[in-house]
């Protein structure tokens, strides 16, 4: 990759606290050969330097040093790794991935989160995601009236997690839709152990299928800052919602702080790794499976897009929502209910915390 290419993906490269020790980290990864042992080298490497995050994030100071601790600390691991002579352990080559076109990213983006969520157990998948949710809306004040008597889309359903949660709140139907064969299906087989009604089907969510006006709650959650057109997808789902219904948005915020500078740099360091390996590596260490999915989620997905507050108001405008209010609470280790609740230095770890929005048109 060229410098160019390197602080497109990871602005903070530019300049600033972790610019330096950042590019030396990643010109030290740029000399390991492409192999399968170089992949988990790389997954580990990316492993230590989120722990370390985490744990630095933990403590009441600046975290800036023992951030940059961290990547001295694989720097200097990985340029003594990469001046022994280990031939052997590089024979089992992988072949470089040509350019993709616009159909693989979409494909291997769909591939990339069916297969994170479909090893989720059975607890994460049906439990945790509603409690979620419900304390998301309620510390808001937005859950919704009356919601017996509401149908749901959830446009980008990826394995049908909030699906299931937004049916389990109460909801009168709910459609889960994604563009992943792998989640979709993943989807349709849990439920056929439990006694929950959710309708699957494979669609593009920036190009719905459904008429204006056919649903009172549009629910996208993280899911159009990994698509080819973003824009075109929030037009979508406030095109789709009833007038007087309910939206919601969540996208990737920028400015993020350290916690998604960091998430960007490590993109470059996975940059070409194989999905399986990495997941595989990170079951090596008995990493749990919601915690592989948290870790991998945003460094190995090919689109991965940061918009500001002004940005994402703009275009849910354009399509003609109302009443739009970003959400200043979450559940307790959301980035933004830290921010809320006064963290020290929360700002310069967090930025300004996740962008949920809700919104009636």
């Amino acid at each position: 990759m060229t410098k160019e290419e390197i602080e497109k993906i990871a602005p903070c490269l530019k300049n600033g606290p972790l610019s330096e020790l950042g590019m030396k980290l990643i010109e030290e990864v740029n000399q390991i050969p492409k192999s399968i042992s170089g992949d988990v080298l790389k997954t580990w490497l990316t492993y230590y330097i989120f722990r370390a995050k985490e744990e630095a994030f933990k403590k009441p100071g600046d975290p800036t040093n023992e951030i940059l601790e961290s990547f001295q600390k694989q720097t200097e691991f990985i340029k003594s790794f990469n001046h022994l002579d280990l031939d052997l352990f590089f024979t089992t080559s992988i072949e470089e991935k040509s350019r993709q076109s616009i159909e693989e990213i979409e494909s291997e983006t769909g591939s990339h989160y069916g297969n994170l969520f479909k090893n989720f157990d059975a607890d994460k998948y049906f439990n945790e995601a509603t409690e979620l949710l419900k304390i998301r809306l309620e510390r808001n004040g937005i859950f919704p009236d009356d919601i017996s008597s509401k149908t749901v889309l959830d446009a980008g359903c990826g394995g049908g997690r909030y699906s299931v949660a937004w049916k389990q709140l109460g909801a009168q139907k709910v459609t889960g839709v994604d563009f992943s064969k792998i989640g979709i299906e993943s989807a349709k087989e849990r439920l056929k152990t439990v006694d929950i009604d959710v309708h699957y089907q494979i669609e593009d969510v920036v190009n719905l299928s459904f008429e204006n006006d056919s649903f009172d709650i549009v629910y996208s959650n993280g899911v159009l800052h990994h698509t080819r057109d973003c824009r075109k997808g929030i037009l979508e789902i406030v095109r789709v919602l009833k007038e007087g219904g309910m939206g919601w948005l969540y996208l990737i915020e920028n400015p993020g702080g350290y916690f998604w500078d960091i998430i960007e740099i490590l993109r470059i360091v996975m940059q070409g790794v194989d999905n399986q390996i990495a997941r595989e590596a990170l079951k090596l260490l008995n990493v749990p499976t919601n915690r592989i999915f948290y870790i991998l989620d945003h460094i190995m997905v090919p689109i991965n897009l940061r918009w500001t507050d002004e940005e994402i108001q703009d275009a849910l405008k354009e399509g003609g929502a109302k009443n739009i209010q970003r959400l200043k609470r979450g559940v307790d280790f959301d980035r933004v209910e830290k921010i809320y609740q006064k963290e020290p230095f929360a700002e310069m770890k967090y930025g300004v915390g996740e962008h949920r929005y809700v919104f009636t048109k």
